[in-house]
């Protein structure tokens, strides 16, 4: 990346954000509301300050930054949105001890400034349609299983049954009816259908759970190997070992997409009474001794694996292929 763009540090609330500018050796800083018509405040703000030509650092803090990212990619900016336990790492490592907003984006722009972040891509329109489907099914979902809780808790009176049967009912029809419309999207969008039908065809993979992993990758060129896939989902073993007298117990390091490391569970459960390749691993690892749950994170790496093979080769999951000698299991 060029050195002719100005830095922008952005520490993201729900309701605000702050902005810390770099244009050569002076900063500055201000306080913006996160909605559209203060979007153009700070492109007002920038130009003020003679910024020209951006690099804008954020943090992946989930809905909150999304339209203030593509509002900034929209301007011609460069934009890089990070996972906030790399920038507590870097603030870790200059010793930081004090914490508000605006030293907090202060650190994002020197981040930004020292380690040259990867850049962000917007996604497509129909992707992140796709996206906002996804996201409802889910909090749909949620609150009936919120509903479903509460009409199991106890017993209740007629009247509260009732009503707790009904919000049910409604619930129940607008998944069926959200499910149907992500249907009829990707339908309406071959690229997404055709990449939704390879993600289908590895068995413990469904409909819900293949929308889901395009939602949360919707960029797979992004890694270079499935290694880096399994990093990015915080699924990599995690060892701690230090001379002779250090040895810790593994486990896995967490440090990753949360979102998508849920998603893969349930998934790996079936996938490992169905999918041959799974099966396969499992019985090897049986035979090692390994505990269930450890048996189980690997069927969420392996599906991982499986996924990164299906979608960077573009062809459907083949069992045998996926068990041939040369690749192992």
């Amino acid at each position: 990346m060029s050195d002719t763009y100005s830095f922008l540090g952005i520490d993201i609330a729900k309701a605000t954000f702050e902005a810390v500018l770099q244009v050569g050796p002076r900063q500055n800083s201000r306080g913006f509301d996160n909605d559209p018509a203060d979007f153009r405040a700070l492109s007002r703000w920038l130009d003020k300050n003679g910024a020209g030509r951006v690099w804008a650092v954020q943090e992946a803090t989930g809905r909150y930054g999304e339209a203030l990212a593509h509002y900034l990619s929209q301007q011609g900016h460069a934009v890089s949105v990070v996972n906030p336990a790399r920038i507590k790492a870097y603030g870790a490592s200059k010793l930081r001890r004090a914490k508000t907003d605006r030293l907090d984006a202060a650190l994002i722009l020197d981040f930004g400034r020292t380690q040259r972040p990867a850049l962000w891509t917007p996604p497509t329109a129909e992707q992140q349609e796709l996206c906002a489907l996804v996201r409802r099914v889910a909090d749909v979902q949620h609150m009936h299983q919120q509903e479903r809780n509460r009409l199991t808790a106890g017993s209740h009176p007629p009247i509260v049954q009732a009503s707790l049967q009904a919000i049910l009912a409604v619930l129940e029809a607008q998944i069926v009816a959200l499910q149907k419309a992500i249907e009829a999207h990707l339908q309406a969008h071959p690229a997404l259908r055709h990449t939704c039908q390879l993600l289908r065809s590895i068995p413990g993979i469904g409909l819900l759970t293949a929308v889901r992993l395009m939602v949360e990758l919707p960029n797979i060129h992004a890694f270079d190997n499935p290694r880096q896939l399994v990093a990015h989902a915080g699924l990599a073993p995690s060892v701690c070992q230090s001379g002779t007298s250090v040895y810790g117990r593994g486990h896995t390091s967490r440090k990753g997409n949360a979102v998508l490391r849920a998603q893969l569970y349930m998934p790996a459960l079936v996938a490992l009474r169905h999918n041959p390749v799974i099966q396969a691993m499992q019985q090897r690892l049986q035979r090692a001794g390994k505990p269930k749950m450890v048996i189980v994170v690997a069927a969420m790496r392996k599906l991982l694996h499986l996924a990164f093979g299906v979608l960077k080769s573009g062809r459907p999951f083949d069992p045998a292929f996926a068990l041939s000698p040369a690749l192992g299991t």
